[in-house]
């Protein structure tokens, strides 16, 4: 019998801006895009995104403490960390590529 299972990839990214590792998974399953669609606003659904594909990083506060992967903290990353993320992953680049194909039909 087949097995159902969290089939994504997982990938270690060095962030440029920030330094931060984090580790993603990528790609998306269905409960992320009922998160995601709760949201109004494209930047809100950007950062919710971030919160579920993050798996895990090395951000820490001040006092050396790791910080929890929330949209809070996700919203201090760089729009240079957040591209990087986004060019780092295939599902990113397979949704734009179907996008742009749309887009010129």
């Amino acid at each position: 019998m087949p097995i159902l299972k969290d089939l994504r990839d997982v990938k270690n990214i060095k962030l440029p801006k920030s330094g931060i590792t984090v580790r993603v998974r990528d790609g998306i399953l269905a409960n992320d895009i009922e998160e995601i669609e709760k949201e109004k606003s494209d930047i809100k659904q950007i950062l919710v995104l971030l919160t579920r594909i993050i798996e895990d990083w090395d951000a820490t506060d001040e006092s050396e403490q790791k910080i929890p992967i929330n949209i809070e903290n996700v919203n201090l990353l760089s729009i240079d960390d957040i591209k990087f993320i986004q060019e780092n992953l295939s599902f990113v680049k397979d949704f734009l590529a179907r996008a742009s194909q749309q887009a010129m039909k």
